[in-house]
């Protein structure tokens, strides 16, 4: 018999006695009884093909998610009648993305064949190795405990450590995985993925190549973090963002030279959300983008507002984030927001952190140049936290360096940050830029940096941050200085 080509097997004929005129065999009827049975072969192979590419991962050829979803369900049905306990492993390689844009889309495959094939051999009878997509897997454990369950992932560590030849070459790769344990920490399929997955990304922010046990603290972080999302959406609308300004203090004329827009969010019935909670948020969600616009946008109409008041012509520094920078429209909503505002780019300054400004995400010193044009002095802000490249610095149109407030509070404890904190200030020099210290809180602190020639100092030892009314009393007590003197403080 065979069909399309196919071959799919024999059909014979046998009888045990002649029938009268019927001394050939019947041709006809073999070849219609042949032909309806392959056909009923080739379907039953093709519904076999159909239904395993609906439950198997075509690549790895490890169940997909929706027949893990079935053998867990079946799992915690059999846990839950003999009082057992599972694990739910959420795997993800790490930096598989650079590693498949180095060596290809065909080695990258067979990176990720050949890593199934070492998390298949962590399972035992009952167990499962599931591939979700891309380079997350997902194992299904019988264990005992999570004594257990612990001494199971540690081995699924090691066992993807292991060496994979590729193109010629051994590549090492690492995982971070996430652990839920039923029914600790579900007792559903979907509570169990969810908090597998949570606990993966925990794995991933403690430094990767290591696993994370799913816990209460992390699932309670987890809610706030979501309740507090879904707030911040509606935070600017309700009017709940607000900005305070911090003065900067001129140590040569002891005057307010400048100011630090910060941003703080009230909620009505909890008070104020720290800034290092929710700016993250507003990274992760997109949201940085319109508050970022608020922000900056607030901050140059106040002090456009100050000056037709009369005020000192201050400075007024805005932080900004690595994704605004690398918005390509955020020079020109600079430039914008400056015309609209009636602010003049000199009294304009625009901070970001070290790490933003060693980003090689963008082609940050093309950027930088790009907001420099249009008249905007550039800093950056916690100098000395991270792995500056002098190099970069160089090229970079730096108009001021912000030294880090850990050196500034370690000047009356510790040799080292003293000595840092001279370093900033004669790099700053020799690269003619300013130097201001933020944090400063006590008058050794002060009289160190005063006498090491620091240009500027930020902290409680002068001023808190001050929501805008109240820096307003503050500006109209304070003797003002002559416009010259102003810019030169702020050049």
């Amino acid at each position: 018999m065979a069909k399309a080509g196919r071959r799919l097997g024999f059909l014979s004929f046998t009888r045990n006695e002649s029938l009268p005129g019927r001394d050939e065999p019947p041709t006809l009827l073999l070849s219609i009884a042949a032909n309806a049975i392959a056909d009923t072969l080739v379907r039953l192979e093709d519904n076999r093909k159909i239904e395993w590419t609906a439950y198997h991962d075509g690549l790895t050829g490890l169940p997909n998610r929706l027949l893990f979803g079935r053998r867990l369900d079946q799992a915690i049905a059999q846990a839950e009648e003999a009082g057992g306990a599972l694990g739910v492993a959420y795997v993800d390689l790490d930096s598989f993305k650079s590693i498949n844009d180095t060596i290809g889309h065909q080695a990258g495959n067979q990176l990720i064949i050949d890593a199934a094939s070492q998390l298949s051999g962590c399972t035992r009878e009952g167990d499962c190795a599931a591939r979700f997509g891309g380079d997350e897997f997902v194992l299904l454990l019988h264990v005992s405990g999570v004594d257990e369950l612990t001494e199971k992932v540690q081995a699924v560590l090691s066992a993807v450590q292991k060496p994979i030849a590729l193109c010629g070459q051994d590549y090492f790769i690492t995982c971070s995985i996430g652990v839920a344990l039923y029914p600790r920490d579900g007792t559903d399929a979907r509570a169990l993925l969810k908090n597998a997955d949570l606990a993966m990304y925990q794995a991933k922010s403690q430094g990767k190549n290591q696993f994370a046990l799913c816990s209460q603290l992390l699932k309670d972080r987890v809610r706030d973090s979501t309740r507090l999302t879904n707030l911040l959406f509606r935070a600017l609308e309700r009017s709940q963002l607000l900005v305070y300004y911090q003065p900067q203090v001129s140590l040569q004329s002891r005057q307010i030279v400048g100011l630090e827009a910060l941003l703080r969010w009230r909620l009505p019935e909890e008070g104020f959300v720290g800034p290092q909670v929710f700016i993250p948020l507003a990274e992760q969600t997109g949201l940085i983008y319109s508050i970022g616009a608020w922000v900056l946008e607030t901050a140059c109409r106040d002090c456009r507002r100050w000056q037709d008041m009369g005020f000192p012509a201050l400075r007024v520094a805005v932080n900004i984030s690595v994704q605004q920078i690398e918005n390509k429209q955020f020079s020109a909503l600079v430039a914008e927001t400056l015309e609209r505002t009636g602010l003049a780019s000199g009294h304009l300054e625009l901070e970001v952190t070290e790490s933003v400004a060693n980003s090689r995400a963008v082609n940050m010193v093309e950027r930088m140049n790009q907001l420099k044009a249009l008249g905007v002095s550039l800093s950056i802000d916690d100098f000395g936290t991270g792995y500056s490249s002098l190099e970069r610095l160089k090229l970079m149109p730096i108009d001021r360096i912000k030294m880090d407030i850990q050196f500034v509070q370690g000047i009356e404890k510790s040799e080292k940050d003293r000595a840092i904190a001279q370093v900033i200030i004669d790099l700053a020099k020799s690269l003619d830029m300013k130097v201001i210290a933020e944090g400063v809180e006590t008058e050794e602190q002060l009289d160190f940096l005063r006498q090491r020639a620091c240009d500027e100092v930020q902290g409680y030892y002068y001023y808190k941050p001050l929501p805008a009314p109240e820096l307003e009393e503050l500006l109209r007590i304070q003797p003002p200085l002559n416009h010259n003197a102003a810019l030169a403080g702020q050049n």
